[in-house]
């Protein structure tokens, strides 16, 4: 699980990837080295490469994770990593996209798990689609090319999110959160 673990956190880097290290990370994943450069998760590959490795050597890895990239590219897998296994607060991370407009946290939001029950978990997703489609609005008020990379990190951060519920593509969650809010809006088409 070694060789999957690393990567796993070299191809969630905000870094391009040589020619070698695109190969290795094809054999893991479906995602297009530019899709992941982007910011798309690869859930199942994500939780394959932690079982293997196990809490205790994954923790070794993450610590270790600052030399897969230069700079800070790095975080980015973290963050992932962080909110595909709960270390996070769904809450605690809007406080922070609200405050710092945080393209990153907003496209890990989608990937903290869903709360439990049919109900809750319906509910959950749709506090966080509005939440996101809040984000992609709010953009508006910038100029054209932050409003085009906040609206890449909105189309991610869905694709993420989609993932995590279990849907097939984010044409399904958008069609099934849309209808959830017609749904909470029918007593206002009432005579």
């Amino acid at each position: 699980g070694l060789q999957s673990g690393c990567y796993y956190f070299m191809a969630h880097t905000s870094e391009g990837l040589d020619e070698f290290t695109t190969s290795m990370v094809t054999k893991y994943t479906p995602l297009s080295p530019e899709e992941l450069m982007d910011g798309a998760f690869d859930l199942q590959w994500f939780f394959e490469a932690y079982e293997k490795l196990g809490e205790t050597n994954f923790k070794m890895l993450y610590d270790a994770a600052k030399y897969s990239s230069s700079g800070t590219a790095h975080a980015r897998a973290r963050k992932y990593a962080d909110a595909a296994l709960g270390n996070v607060e769904k809450e605690t991370l809007k406080t922070e996209i609200r405050g710092k407009r945080n393209k990153d946290l907003l496209m890990s939001l989608g990937l903290v798990p869903l709360d439990k029950g049919k109900n809750k978990k319906e509910e959950d997703m749709l506090d966080r689609y509005q939440f996101i489609q809040k984000f992609k609005k709010e953009s508006r008020q910038f100029g054209a090319q932050r409003r085009a990379s906040e609206g890449r990190a909105v189309e991610l951060a869905l694709r993420n999110l989609s993932a995590n519920a279990g849907f097939t593509d984010v044409t399904r969650l958008t069609l099934r959160m849309e209808t959830k809010l017609v749904e909470a809006m029918g007593g206002y088409f009432d005579w």
